[in-house]
């Protein structure tokens, strides 16, 4: 199974080429904050560059918002780059960017990037298509028609994103407000959306402004707040392209210099492949969340295998519960298939710690696991989420 999961999501815009490489108009690697038009970066939010998570090379575009509960402004942690076209044009972008593996899936409106335009008056900045993060779903939006009767239509581009993992997007837009606007979303190299139609306001001349980054529309709106330990929000960006009509997939493709991403969370439903019996909720262990409740036992030791279906270098893995009362885990270890046998990663160590309890081991290469976890006496074994890392 293919770890590293690609979004490529297109978007073209009719507009004069400015690039002597074809029809790039923009490049930056994840390595300079300096080289774009700008910022919309507002209180309890930053953007800076980061090594130890990137895509390709060293370094990565690094946004951050932490909510603060005495604070009515609004949450964006983005860079910004003018001009990149108007009604009737065409452009296309490629970027990719990384879910950590300690951010939790939850029913909130995170964006990831947004055109837009000052249209003054009562509109001020609107945008008019954007890509958003609400649990474990990735959405487009176009967004047009009169600016003071706008129409939005939301389409469902991911239904299960998986956190540690990094995302390759393209997209490509002719942007228009007629029906000859024409919105392309790859995902993997297959084309998810295909959509004819407006996708620029009425009657508007307006150059288009590109914002890359966070934007928790969820936390200013006070409809979805973060949740209770405050974990602010994360995201990492690389590869990062922006082409005109001239350009090409190729072109801004975030996946052109790239022989593989870094360390991924490699646990997921698709490779559970069996178990020890007893369970119930068992769907709950592998499904990216830590806030979708527990899945328990009542098999001592109880263990859950995962079948990767080629050899992958795993380097730690770790649990997470909340060790209270009779039901949660005591001890847990790992084991994995050597081509002939089951041989233990580690052996047996405690779980202490209410939340994520993990372990650094020395690399092993395995096409396959098991986590094998014993309860506490006269309990049962209970457990939130299991995650093992490696590539």
């Amino acid at each position: 199974m293919n770890i590293l999961k690609k979004i490529t999501l297109i978007s073209a815009v009719f507009i004069t080429a400015s690039s002597a490489h074809a029809g790039i108009i923009f490049y930056n690697p994840g390595n300079d904050t300096t080289a774009w038009s700008g910022n919309n970066i507002n209180n309890n939010c930053e953007v800076d560059t980061r090594d130890g998570q990137q895509y390709v090379g060293t370094t990565s575009l690094w946004t951050k918002a932490t909510f603060n509960g005495n604070y009515n402004g609004r949450y964006h942690a983005m860079k910004t780059k003018s001009n990149i076209g108007g009604n009737g044009s065409t452009r296309w972008f490629g970027f990719a960017f990384y879910i950590p593996l300690n951010h939790d899936f939850l029913p909130e409106s995170m964006w990831l990037y947004q055109t837009i335009a000052n249209y003054g008056g009562s509109a001020g900045f609107t945008p008019n298509t954007w890509m958003k993060i609400n649990d474990q779903k990735l959405t487009f939006t176009r967004q047009f028609g009169p600016l003071n009767n706008r129409t939005k239509v939301e389409t469902n581009l991911i239904t299960n994103l998986a956190k540690g993992q990094w995302y390759e997007v393209v997209m490509k837009f002719h942007f228009d407000d007629d029906n000859t606007g024409k919105s392309e979303i790859w995902i993997n190299g297959n084309k998810e959306l295909d959509q004819t139609g407006k996708n620029y306001f009425d009657g508007q001349t307006k150059n288009l402004r590109f914002d890359l980054g966070l934007y928790m529309t969820s936390w200013y709106q006070k409809d979805v707040l973060p949740d209770p330990d405050g974990s602010p929000r994360v995201i990492y960006y690389d590869e990062i392209r922006i082409g005109d009509a001239a350009s090409s997939f190729a072109e801004v493709d975030p996946g052109q210099n790239v022989g593989g991403g870094g360390d991924v969370n490699l646990i997921n439903a698709g490779n559970f492949n069996a178990n020890s019996g007893g369970w119930s909720n068992i769907a709950r262990v592998h499904d990216g969340s830590t806030t979708s409740g527990a899945a328990n036992s009542t098999a001592n030791p109880a263990w859950l295998e995962y079948d990767f279906g080629a050899n992958k270098t795993i380097k730690s893995a770790r649990v997470n519960e909340d060790n209270a009362g009779s039901w949660h885990i005591a001890q847990w270890k790992i084991q994995y298939w050597t081509g002939s046998a089951w041989a233990d990663a580690f052996n047996y160590t405690n779980s202490n710690n209410a939340g994520w309890n993990e372990v650094n081991f020395t690399d092993r290469t395995t096409s396959k696991i098991r986590l094998f976890m014993t309860p506490p006496g006269g309990g049962r074994v209970e457990i939130r989420e299991f995650e093992c890392i490696g590539n």
